[in-house]
């Protein structure tokens, strides 16, 4: 499954490395360091509704991203992160929304690795705020109006989400709800979204970060 370049592993695996593995990195605006500034962490998902973001926020804040087809529990996302954000001029939220890969764990190994990356990530930066992203419902591919027999590991992934955000005192930026109630309406192929579908993911990650920064 292909959208706008960007693979999603449709069958189950038992290793962290999926068929074909990506990256894809964006600094917006990287030599204006006057504007607040946030990271968003992600996946083709946060690819799609990333430009938008950067619209809605126009001349007031910028909106830098990584994004990848790593796993939570690839050794090399903290490093690749790490690295990312030592390049950016600045930042001053961050948004976390991972949770379309890494099929090979269950939610209590996901949840430990998650857990592990907030951990890491606000000890690396005590002063900005950290806000877990909820994952997109996933739907039958040829049949968008039945979620996907997937989507109840996407359920139960958003619940150790949201416990670990309310044990870490984050505030969570909701993309499930959104969509789960009308689904079929901004669904692409299953998994990415329609175009609507990002505007309407763009609008609330943009009055999120709104909140956040100014």
């Amino acid at each position: 499954m292909k959208s706008n370049g960007f693979t999603y592993q449709k069958e189950d695996t038992v290793c962290v490395l999926e068929t074909f593995e990506w990256d894809n990195v964006w600094h917006e605006h990287s030599t204006d360091p006057t504007l607040p500034r946030a990271l968003l962490i992600g996946d083709s998902i946060s690819c799609g509704y990333r430009a938008k973001v950067n619209r809605l926020l126009c001349g007031v804040a910028y909106a830098d991203s990584f994004a990848s087809s790593k796993s939570i529990d690839n050794p090399f996302l903290l490093e690749s992160l790490r690295l990312f954000i030592a390049q950016m001029p600045r930042c001053d939220c961050i948004l976390l929304n991972n949770g379309l890969h890494g099929w090979h764990l269950g939610t209590d190994a996901y949840k430990a690795h998650y857990e592990n990356l907030l951990h890491t990530l606000r000890a690396a930066h005590p002063k900005i705020p950290i806000s877990p992203v909820l994952t997109t419902p996933i739907c039958a591919e040829k049949h968008r109006r039945r979620l996907h027999e997937r989507n109840q590991a996407v359920c139960e992934r958003n619940a150790a989400v949201c416990a670990l955000a309310k044990d870490l005192d984050m505030q969570i930026l909701d993309l499930y709800t959104p969509f789960y109630r009308q689904y079929r309406l901004f669904s692409a192929d299953g998994v990415h979204l329609t175009a609507r579908g990002y505007q309407k993911a763009a609008a609330l990650c943009a009055e999120f970060l709104k909140q956040k920064l100014l």
